[in-house]
């Protein structure tokens, strides 16, 4: 969800591993390449307009890409990889056309060639404090207006989420 503090807190711990002598990284997958970059321009601008199983491929090819040239390299050097959103993201944001977190799944682990979180942390913020920062941004994307109106049944899937693939939940609400 959007709102939650998911950058702030991939901030906060990537300055904390450094200073305990690790090397890290923040992967956003539609920031961390030009081909990532393109493809949030293209679902920002609502290029593919309703057709969401479009929209969700396109997810998918930059996930690939993303976990192909930045992720997979990154570990086979040793780098900690902080995803800054992913796989709960991506599922959770499907749901709604799928329906079923497995398929869902399957999608993802195509995607990734296998490679998954080894921990995921759910930051769990009220819907009236997430509402209130989503209200403060300046500027809101088409995603940031989609998930204003939908804010529990995401939260709720995030707790459905958790539960089926054993993430930890956390009170992000002061974060």
């Amino acid at each position: 969800m959007d709102g939650v503090g998911k950058t702030t807190q991939c901030a906060l711990l990537k300055e904390w591993l450094e200073d305990q002598g690790h090397q890290v990284i923040i992967s956003k997958e539609l920031e961390s390449s030009s081909f990532g970059r393109i493809a949030k321009r293209i679902l920002m601008k609502g290029v593919m307009g309703n057709c969401r199983l479009a929209e969700m491929f396109l997810f998918l090819a930059v996930k690939s890409f993303h976990f192909s040239t930045i992720v997979k390299p990154a570990i086979v050097r040793g780098v900690i990889v902080l995803g800054d959103r992913g796989h709960g993201s991506f599922l959770n944001y499907h749901w709604p056309l799928i329906k079923d977190w497995d398929k869902l799944w399957t999608l993802v682990d195509i995607a990734t060639r296998g490679i998954h979180p080894l921990q995921v942390f759910v930051l769990d913020v009220s819907v009236e404090e997430v509402k209130r920062r989503l209200f403060l941004k300046e500027e809101k994307s088409r995603f940031d207006i989609q998930s204003f109106i939908n804010l529990t049944e995401q939260k709720e899937r995030y707790r459905q989420l958790a539960k089926h693939f054993g993430w930890f939940i956390l009170d992000a609400n002061y974060s």
